[in-house]
């Protein structure tokens, strides 16, 4: 797509520059191409905000994902700190770059210098290496040559115009000369002419190609696949919805029957201190797992401070573990943070819960905190790592832009808060 000289970004405001952007994106969506270049998008670059340019080039960038079109941009070496700003800027965001150099030894030859520097999504680090753009230029040529002779050798011939006829210069009669008279023969009887109604058989005419039978270059015109196979809409995976639990009816009175007791000596009915015990242990797990079990609306404060102190009062009595993660959008200073930034992060923690772990939720402040039970603190390495796979996973373009605006905390055993209320005033209230 090339920029048209009609369109002057410097006389326009970022509002407006923001539109044409959207309306760029609305142009993809209906055509949805393969791939789109845009010879020139520094010219959707000259907001006269910074910050007005990112929020408009990440809003591009959530709406393009919809869209199965891979995006390829072509800017111009940054001649200014505000051009180098817009690029590096860009090239965070983006899948990779491709930098185009003259070739130092030679820059009057067609070769050039190809730096291709992966960015999210990519292990490999930058390779470069030297193209010779001429051969690839010709081979487009003669593609677009053999298209446009394709095309015109299925156009209608124009309608011949009717030369006149050449008129020949009279030429002088000789002399006469004295020769000796001639018999004429007799002329030979005229070919009968044929009988009226006798068809008249036209030339044969040449048979006109198909289009399936003439050369192509790249064989199937069957639809390409995109370059980069993600970017689609990331869909939230489903919270498993929690089934009720059953409402266990109280046992029936037993039957009266007239079976006479027999009395039992009362130590042999008695459990033993051992019995005790486990009786206990197994009541708590009991409590715990109803408790767990009752906490499914992530947005209840009081039903996980609940399950909170039940476990703080583990810790105190027999040295329970259990670890505590919380999780806020990160909206300090420099700080770019989208609308569903938040929502697209819930959805990954949602989504790593085990059976037993419980999570509070507030959508207002854009905070969270994940309760993990027998667990310690060195697993909170996996989880984040987990966590980090996933995110480049399901978003490799946004992946690295997600890590930076999201601050986290680690508290094994929930030490040295000594109370669930004092831990959620700090994890949740706290400025």
């Amino acid at each position: 797509m090339r920029i048209p000289p009609s369109f002057k970004p410097n006389e326009l405001t970022d509002e407006e520059l923001h539109k044409a952007i959207t309306d760029l994106v609305q142009v993809v969506a209906q055509e949805n191409p393969d791939r789109l270049i845009i010879d020139n998008f520094s010219r959707f670059a000259q907001f006269k905000s910074f910050a007005a340019f990112q929020d408009a080039f990440i809003d591009m960038l959530e709406r393009i994902e919809l869209v199965d079109t891979t995006l390829l941009f072509a800017l111009g070496e940054p001649a200014n700190d505000n051009a180098r700003n817009v690029i590096e800027f860009i090239a965070r965001q983006v899948t990779g770059c491709i930098h185009v150099a003259l070739d130092q030894e030679e820059p009057t030859s067609s070769r050039r210098l190809l730096t291709i520097i992966p960015n999210i999504g990519h292990l490999e680090g930058p390779v470069a290496d030297y193209w010779d753009l001429a051969e690839t230029v010709s081979e487009n040529e003669r593609y677009l040559l053999e298209q446009s002779a394709l095309q015109q050798s299925f156009e209608e011939p124009e309608p011949e115009v009717p030369q006149p006829a050449a008129v020949e210069e009279p030429v002088s009669a000789p002399e006469p000369e004295v020769i000796a008279p001639v018999i004429p023969a007799e002329p030979e009887p005229p070919a009968p002419e044929p009988a009226l109604g006798q068809p008249f058989i036209l030339p044969t005419m040449q048979t006109p190609r198909r289009l399936s039978e003439l050369p192509r270059r790249f064989g199937s015109s069957a639809r390409m696949p995109a370059y980069v196979p993600t970017n689609h809409a990331i869909t939230p995976p489903p919270v498993p919805a929690q089934k009720p639990e059953s409402i266990l009816a109280s046992p029936p009175p037993p039957t009266i029957s007239h079976t006479p007791v027999i009395p039992t000596l009362l130590g042999s009915s008695l459990p033993s201190f051992e019995n005790l015990s486990s009786l206990r242990q197994e009541e708590e797990a009991a409590v715990e797992e109803v408790l767990q079990n009752e906490v499914r609306d992530y947005t209840d404060r009081a039903a996980f401070q609940q399950v909170l102190e039940h476990q703080f009062r583990l810790r105190d009595q027999n040295g329970h573990s259990f670890l505590l993660i919380a999780m806020r959008m990160d909206r300090g200073e420099g700080k770019k943070v989208r609308p569903f930034d938040f929502e697209f992060i819930l959805d990954l923690v949602t989504d790593a819960l085990r059976n037993t772990d419980s999570m509070l939720v507030n959508h207002d402040r854009e905070r969270l905190v994940m309760l993990r039970t027998n667990i310690g603190a060195e697993e909170s390495q996996s989880f984040f790592t987990e966590l980090m796979g996933q995110l480049r996973k399901e978003a490799p373009q946004q992946a690295e832009h997600l890590l930076r605006s999201v601050s986290a905390i680690v508290v094994p055993d929930g030490k040295p808060f000594k109370t669930a209320e004092e831990f959620l005033a700090y994890a949740m209230d706290r400025p």
